[in-house]
């Protein structure tokens, strides 16, 4: 990517992370923002794991807390 799109490689790579969840459009702007975060992360602070924590914490403790507010009855 760095090849191709130079030091912006981290952009292109978070608006492709993004269309790549086509099936979910209703979510493009929020995946658009975690994306480029991620791909920040990955890119130029050069930190692979970085970015596998922000996308653990997105997909997984969002939706544990998203689960127990539902089953409380809250929202």
């Amino acid at each position: 990517m760095r090849g191709a799109f130079g030091r912006w490689d981290w952009v292109a790579n978070g608006v492709l992370f993004t269309l790549k969840h086509v099936y979910q459009r209703w979510l493009y702007p929020g995946v658009l923002v975690g994306s480029l975060c991620f791909a920040f992360a990955a890119g130029p602070l050069g930190s692979l794991p970085l970015a596998m924590v922000y996308h653990w914490v997105g997909n997984f403790l969002f939706q544990m807390v998203f689960l127990v507010l539902a089953a409380i009855g809250v929202g």
